[in-house]
């Protein structure tokens, strides 16, 4: 919960970058099992840093609705779908 805490603020360079050595290689990889290239693994990378930079300040954790992971998972998940989605002719 201290991580979600500095998460909160764009500005927390020591939590974002902490969040990204814990998250990030999972990210990647999720977006790699789904038939991503390196690359656009990448750009989902950064498509979920920018899509959780606008919607922490207002998230609310609360673990007996789900876990921090699953909220992830819905965000990454829509970032690859999104990237699929510019992929199509």
């Amino acid at each position: 919960t201290t991580l979600l805490r500095g998460l909160r603020g764009p500005g927390d360079a020591r939590a974002w970058g902490e969040f990204v050595k814990r998250y990030g290689a999972l990210i990647r990889s999720v977006a790699r099992r789904h038939g991503l290239q390196g690359a656009d693994a990448d750009d989902v990378l950064q498509d979920v840093l920018i899509g959780l930079t606008s919607a922490m300040p207002d998230f609310e954790y609360d673990p007996s609705r789900a876990r921090f992971r699953t909220f992830l998972q819905r965000i990454v998940q829509r970032a690859i779908f999104r990237k699929f989605r510019k992929k199509m002719p």
